[in-house]
C-alpha cells in the first residue's frame, strides 16, 4: 500500500477573510416567458453552501487540517445560517457588526447553465473599531495555540483593510508562521512581506498592466513590490505557473471538460498550503495543484476537494 504524501493532519491553520453564503436557486427552463425575452424557470430546490473563505477553510478541513475562521459579519439571517452549515467542522470567530449584511452569492441555475447571479452584500471596509476587533482576535489565537499557516482570503468584501494586511503579516512574520494570500484588485499590492502569493492571470495582467507569455516577468514584476517567497500564477486551461523564489516552472493541464470554475482557485490555495507544510518537492506541487483544481471543474457549484480522490488520481501519475 502506497504511503500517503497528501497526509495533512496535524497542520494547523487560520484563515482570515470574507466570509459568504453561496445559494444556488436550481430548476429548468421549458419556455420564454410573456412578459420579457427571459427565461422562466421552474423552480426544484436550493443549495446552500459556505462561500469566499469560508469555502477555503472547508476545503482545508476536507484535506485533515486543523481550521480557525476569522472573520467579520452581519447580525443578520445569513451569518446564521453560514455558521450553522459549517456545524462544528471548523472553530468560527464571527465579529459581528449590525451595520452589514453577510455576503450572499444567489445563482439561478438550470441544469449547469447559469442564468443569473443576484449578489446581496455590503462592499466598504470595516471601520477602525472592528480593525482591532480581529487584531485582538488574532493575537488571542495565535497566542493561545500553535498556528502552521495563515491563510488571507480577499474578496473586496472589506474585512482586509491594508492596515490590517500589514498587521498580520508583521506580526506573523515576528512569529515565523507562513503566510497564503488570495488578492483582489483592490488590496493587491498590500501583501508585502507575505510567503506565498496566488494571483489568477487577470489580476496580475490587470495590476502590472505586462501583456505577456512569459510569467517570469509577473513573477519578477511582483517580487519587486512585494518581496515575497513564493508565487503561484493560476492561469485557467493553461495550467500554473509556479515560483519558489529561485526558479520557476509551468505545469500544464490535462484536457477536461469543465462544468464550473467556481471555487477553483480556493481549492488550489487550500492544497498549496498543505503542500507546502507538507514540504513536498516544488516539481510536484504544480500537477498536485492542477489534479485539485480539475477535481472541483468537473462538479457544478462550489465544490468541496475529496482528499482520497486526490491522493488516488496523484497516485496514478507518479
Amino acid at each position: 500500500m502506497k504511503e500517503n504524501r497528501l497526509d495533512f493532519s496535524g497542520k494547523k491553520v487560520l484563515v482570515i477573510g470574507d466570509v459568504m453564503l453561496d445559494r444556488y436557486v436550481s430548476g429548468h427552463v421549458h419556455r420564454i416567458s410573456p412578459e420579457a425575452p427571459v427565461p422562466v424557470l421552474n423552480f426544484q430546490h436550493i443549495d446552500e453552501k459556505p462561500g469566499g473563505a469560508a469555502n477555503v477553510a472547508m476545503n482545508l478541513f476536507s484535506l485533515g487540517m486543523e481550521v480557525t475562521l476569522l472573520s467579520v459579519s452581519g447580525d443578520d439571517e445569513i451569518s446564521a445560517k453560514l455558521q450553522s452549515i459549517i456545524g462544528d467542522k471548523i472553530n468560527t470567530v464571527f465579529l459581528k457588526d449590525s451595520s452589514r449584511r453577510t455576503s450572499m452569492k444567489t445563482r439561478f441555475m438550470s441544469g449547469n447553465q447559469h442564468l443569473l447571479r443576484l449578489d446581496d452584500e455590503t462592499l466598504q471596509d470595516i471601520n477602525h473599531d472592528f480593525e482591532q476587533l480581529i487584531i485582538n482576535a488574532f493575537e488571542e489565537i495565535i497566542q493561545s495555540k500553535e498556528i502552521h499557516a495563515i491563510v488571507l482570503q480577499d474578496y473586496n468584501k472589506g474585512v482586509l483593510t491594508k492596515s490590517l494586511i500589514k498587521s498580520i503579516i508583521t506580526q506573523a512574520n515576528h512569529r515565523k508562521i507562513a503566510t497564503f494570500v488570495d488578492p483582489k484588485e483592490k488590496n493587491f499590492l498590500a501583501y508585502e512581506g507575505c510567503t506565498v502569493f496566488k494571483p489568477n492571470k487577470k489580476e496580475i495582467t490587470q495590476a502590472s498592466a505586462l501583456q505577456t507569455e512569459d510569467y517570469n516577468q509577473y513573477v519578477h514584476w511582483l517580487k519587486e513590490r512585494l518581496h515575497h517567497q513564493w508565487t503561484c500564477l493560476t492561469l485557467g486551461s493553461k495550467g500554473i505557473y509556479l515560483h519558489d523564489g529561485s526558479k520557476g516552472m509551468h505545469f500544464q493541464t490535462q484536457k477536461q471538460e469543465i462544468v464550473d470554475v467556481c471555487g477553483a482557485g480556493d481549492t488550489v490555495l487550500s492544497v498549496l498550503v498543505g503542500c507546502f507544510l507538507q514540504n513536498i518537492p516544488f516539481e510536484e506541487i504544480g500537477n498536485i495543484l492542477n489534479i485539485a483544481g480539475g477535481q472541483v471543474c468537473r462538479k457544478p457549484g462550489v465544490a468541496i476537494i475529496d482528499a482520497n480522490q486526490l491522493f488516488s488520481e496523484f497516485s496514478l501519475i507518479k
